[in-house]
């Protein structure tokens, strides 16, 4: 397999049976005008976090050391196992004593995760290409309003469909299980899992049995387009996503026993590549949906669904593992997150293979 692009999630030894190639891709860009240009819009007195995807975090790290020199108090936040300035769309750094964050790139989403995790930082986006820059802004107050929303109407689901994403190392087994169990002993509620690479409105309404759904994958996929999945509530739906790394069984297998144990509510798992509205829809006695797979499908496309949508920190929420946020976590792939139901929570250093074979660069050494 070869990740154009990327940077390493896990390290190429770990990956048993399957070769890993990783080409790095560093973008070269006007690093004196964007340093000009923060220079022209506020002074040392501000204390500024500089981040971006991994494709100009070398850019980033030398701007900062730049404005460092300059008296400017700058930095580039690191949430590990990514590098130091990098951020992705569901992993983000908690900013501590910073005044402005300033994303370069010329897109929103990864953005987007940084505001979500600090709604107190004013944001910017510098656009390297056209050479601009912008403040940019979140309703977070709609959005947590939608989610929570969400979350209560699941809470009286009676079937349960627990999504495990498939899409590159976003779907856990071991999250899906720990759902899965949570949701049926907390809930007593049945669930069903389903492995998704890609979850839409129009798959989960083939799901008509579902009454709420968990993804395990990305949880922008449930902030950003929750509004989008709208289904009545009644049967848990867990869906397993099976593009790529994305959903993982454990993840799910623990949602689908606390969903059990705490809410006595049935589970289905379901194993999905992709998670549409029209797919979950066919699932009629499904009330509710957890998918395991990239948390940005339900953030982003959650009003897209005719039956809610959750996380996994979400479906915490709902078998009362862990409280509401009003900081919404961005830590899908942080090693420090907030609880059991993402990849990389606490993973014993014992239980972790020693890296032998590194790319030069990368943050698998970390």
């Amino acid at each position: 397999m070869v990740h154009y692009g990327h940077s390493c999630l896990i390290p190429v030894d770990q990956m048993d049976g399957l070769k890993m190639l990783y080409v790095f891709v560093d973008i070269k860009m006007d690093i004196l005008h964007l340093i000009e240009t923060v220079k022209h819009n506020w002074t040392t007195t501000t204390s500024l976090a500089l981040v971006s995807t991994i494709q100009f975090v070398s850019t980033i790290q030398a701007a900062v050391a730049e404005l460092k020199a300059d008296g400017y108090n700058a930095t580039a936040p690191q949430i590990r196992p990514l590098s130091p300035g990098e951020i992705l769309g569901c992993t983000s750094p908690k900013l501590t004593g910073m005044d402005a964050v300033i994303y370069i790139g010329d897109g929103r989403f990864h953005l987007e995760s940084i505001m979500i995790a600090n709604p107190e930082v004013k944001a910017y986006r510098y656009n390297p290409y056209d050479k601009t820059i912008t403040q940019e802004f979140y309703d977070h107050v709609k959005m947590a309003a939608v989610r929570q929303e969400a979350i209560r109407k699941a809470s009286t689901a009676g079937t349960f469909g627990l999504i495990l994403g498939t899409l590159g190392h976003q779907g856990n087994p071991h999250i899906m299980r720990r759902l899965q169990q949570r949701v049926s002993e907390k809930l007593n509620k049945s669930v069903v899992c389903v492995l998704l690479s890609e979850i839409f409105p129009g798959k989960l309404d083939l799901f008509a049995d579902i009454d709420a759904w968990i993804q395990t994958s990305c949880p922008r996929l449930s902030i950003d387009w929750g509004l989008a999945f709208s289904k009545p509530v009644g049967t848990f739906g867990l869906i397993l996503g099976t593009l790529g790394h994305q959903g993982n069984p454990h993840i799910m297998r623990r949602l689908q026993k606390r969903v059990s144990e705490k809410l006595n509510k049935s589970v289905v798992c379901v194993l999905l590549s992709e998670i549409f509205p029209g797919k979950l829809d066919l699932f009629a006695d499904i009330d509710a949906w957890i998918q395991t797979s990239c948390p940005r499908l339900s953030i982003d496309w959650g009003l897209a669904f005719s039956k809610p949508v959750l996380t996994p920190y979400e479906a915490s929420v709902v078998v009362d593992d862990v409280p509401w946020q009003e900081r919404y976590p961005m830590d899908f792939y942080a090693k420090d997150s907030l609880g059991p139901w993402t990849p990389n929570h606490n993973v014993p250093r014992s239980a972790v293979v020693t890296v032998k074979k590194v790319c030069d660069g990368c943050s698998c050494k970390r």
